[in-house]
């Protein structure tokens, strides 16, 4: 989700030249960073140096370019910066259970010059070219992914517990007999938003999944 968003913003927000250099290989480039965070810039010619230290870069280990939020100091403007993973010291700071191959690790830059034309100020709803999802802007589509990824967590969670109580694992009968676990699992599957079905084929309408 993470790395879906930084490179389909890139391949909207960016420059021709940029986007030529980074769309030219075989396979789609992986592009990671953080947003929230911002560096330094100073402007340089037709270009800016940037420094600054970055924290929980989900997927930078698997990535060739580094998509991370700057502000110029001469403007206070906030922008976008693209450059490639190599320019960054990335630093070994994901010690987790279960999402190691992530590669979600922090990363700092010093002092690396980055073109004007693989920069986009940060919060811009006007696309060079894509779809109309990119006119909501970088931080509504974020908002989109993660929330969309924290109820896929919750939708798993649900049905794995209600799998493991249908097999009575466990102490015997410690929850499936439950009439408090029943009513305190029926109120979570009520909060949960369900995902509605697909479009019907006559009238075009998304049905809500009862």
């Amino acid at each position: 989700m993470a790395t879906s968003l930084a490179i389909g913003t890139g391949g909207a927000y960016l420059q021709e030249e940029a986007v030529k250099e980074m769309f030219s290989g075989e396979r789609l480039p992986v592009v990671a960073g953080q947003g929230t965070r911002p560096g330094k810039a100073v402007t340089d010619g037709d270009g800016f140096r940037l420094s600054g230290d970055w924290s929980f870069a989900s997927g930078i280990k698997h990535s060739q370019w580094i998509h991370t939020l700057g502000i110029i100091e001469e403007t206070g403007q906030r922008r976008i910066f693209v450059l490639p993973v190599d320019k960054a010291e990335l630093i070994e700071t994901w010690d987790v259970m279960g999402l190691k191959a992530t590669g979600s690790i922090d990363y700092k830059i010093r002092d690396v010059f980055v073109p004007e034309t693989f920069t986009h100020e940060g919060l811009t709803e006007t696309p060079l070219r894509g779809g109309w999802i990119f006119k909501l802007g970088i931080a509504q589509i974020a908002y989109l992914g993660h929330s969309g990824w924290a109820l896929g967590v919750a939708r798993r969670m649900l049905d794995d517990l209600a799998e493991q109580v249908r097999a009575k694992a466990g102490r015997a009968g410690s929850m499936a007999d439950s009439t408090r676990f029943h009513a305190l699992y029926g109120e979570l599957e009520a909060k949960l938003p369900t995902p509605p079905g697909p479009l019907c084929t006559r009238c075009g309408v998304t049905p809500r999944r009862r």
